[in-house]
């Protein structure tokens, strides 16, 4: 859709351990049930960044209505 996604217009807002077995989706799932007690903030919703580090490798996922989207870049 053309729109512009940087870093610097975000904040964290939180960091936590994730699952090996989980990605965006079981993340969005696991925080938009029950936030940890150490999170002080919505739960995730659209237009949101998720930045995720699996093995080294680190990803940025924009979370949209029905999914999310790889933004190359990010951080």
């Amino acid at each position: 859709m053309g729109v512009q996604v940087n870093c610097r217009d975000y904040e964290q807002a939180y960091i936590g351990r994730m699952k090996p077995e989980e990605g965006p989706e079981q993340i969005r799932e696991r925080l938009g049930g029950k936030l940890p007690r150490t999170f002080h903030g919505h739960s995730i919703s659209v237009s949101d960044v998720l930045v995720l580090n699996k093995g080294g490798v680190v990803t940025s996922y924009y979370v949209e209505k029905d999914g999310f989207t790889v933004i190359a870049g990010f951080i």
